[in-house]
């Protein structure tokens, strides 16, 4: 699923005026492991970005129950090395359906030995839809020129077990500088002229929403969605240990606009509790599907892809932090196993191309931007 607004402004103006910091460049070598080294942490956070947040919030980080036992499953039995399994066991059906969600290992699969309640499944595009959507981009933007720029108002809405927070002011702040850090090219990879503005931060309290927010998605966005195509919704809350996110996708938005919008587990913030996956990267990727981007092992390796020309074809998703990969080999280029669309552990992630910048611009202008958003292709359900 994805969802996004926002208004087209002039960077070059805020970055002139101190509002948004410039970021860092990432080292030009990564480490011999095949994965980036740290960043450099932002000289100062770009706070004038960040509109009053709603009263009652309070304690530093992230805090609250730790990732194992805690999750949806809540099972003592669900060891690491099932998960592994399960991964494994069902890989290739999940990769088909290309669900909008970002997994630990190849999806949020179960495996034979698993007796627990099978995990749900977010809405999903179809394979079909990257060809569809570049048709109905292909006429949406005759005569359109997409912004250069773009601010992303964006609205955080934290969901709590109970009376005590999962997660702190500080946290969204710093997943807030984390998606402008990587949209800018911070970490590595192309500049994006995708910045996000932090405009209010709410919190509920309701125990089911936050440890099943898939199967409640309808009652829980309805409740608290806000804006129209061009804010982004971002809600936190917990979600099974196989799963760290899943969004929606723009073209989307007018056939279920009330559902726009990105969910992410709240141990994927910066700083947070999944193990290999707290580097606020979680974030990132989701968001890109609700800026229009489709995952780059989408298709696999059949035409058309993902619909990115700079994107080389992959025919499976990165698990954990290879060294090398290239599932492809009858095409150019190996795997974009350092994409933020792939599925590697967050230390192994650092960029985004100028295709994949590009078309986010484009969807944007196509179905953020547009007054009246045409709705055209379906929303399916896994």
């Amino acid at each position: 699923m994805a969802a996004r607004r926002a208004t087209a402004v002039s960077l070059a103006c805020l970055l002139a005026a101190g509002v948004i910091p410039p970021f860092p460049p990432r080292p030009a070598s990564a480490a011999a492991t095949g994965c980036a080294p740290e960043a450099a942490p932002l000289a100062h956070p770009p706070m004038a970005l960040t509109a009053a947040h709603a009263p009652g919030m309070h304690g530093p980080g992230l805090h609250g129950p730790g990732m194992h036992g805690a999750g949806v499953h809540g099972s003592a039995g669900y060891t690491p090395g099932m998960r592994a399994s399960a991964a494994r066991t069902e890989a290739r059906a999940f990769e088909t359906h290309g669900s909008a969600a970002r997994t630990r290992g190849s999806g949020p699969v179960v495996s034979e030995h698993w007796h627990g309640p099978v995990p749900r499944r977010p809405r999903s595009p179809r394979p079909e839809d990257v060809a569809k959507v570049m048709a109905e981009l292909r006429e949406r933007l005759a005569g359109v020129t997409p912004p250069s720029q773009i601010i992303v108002p964006t609205r955080v809405h934290l969901i709590s077990r109970g009376a005590v927070r999962q997660v702190s002011d500080q946290a969204v702040q710093a997943q807030i500088d984390t998606l402008n850090a990587a949209y800018a090219g911070g970490f590595g990879g192309v500049d994006t002229g995708v910045r996000f503005r932090l405009d209010r931060i709410s919190v509920k309290e309701h125990a089911a929403w936050f440890t099943d927010p898939i199967g409640h998605e309808k009652a829980m966005k309805s409740a608290l969605h806000e804006g129209g195509a061009g804010t982004l919704n971002l809600y936190i809350a917990q979600l099974s240990e196989l799963m760290l996110g899943f969004a929606s996708y723009p073209y989307w938005y007018a056939g279920a606009p009330a559902l726009d919008g990105v969910v992410i587990d709240w141990r994927t913030l910066p700083g947070g509790a999944m193990s290999d996956y707290n580097k606020g990267f979680t974030g990132v990727h989701e968001i890109g599907h609700w800026l229009g981007l489709f995952h780059t092992f989408e298709n696999g390796c059949e035409e058309p892809g993902d619909g990115i020309d700079d994107t080389p074809r992959e025919a499976k998703p990165t698990e954990a932090c290879p060294q090398d990969k290239d599932t492809c080999v009858a095409h150019a280029g190996k795997d974009p196993m350092h994409n933020y669309m792939d599925y590697a552990h967050d230390r192994c992630m650092w960029e985004f191309t100028p295709g994949q910048a590009t078309r986010m611009h484009e969807m944007w202008a196509a179905y953020r931007e547009t007054p009246a958003v045409l709705y055209s292709l379906p929303i399916y359900d896994m």
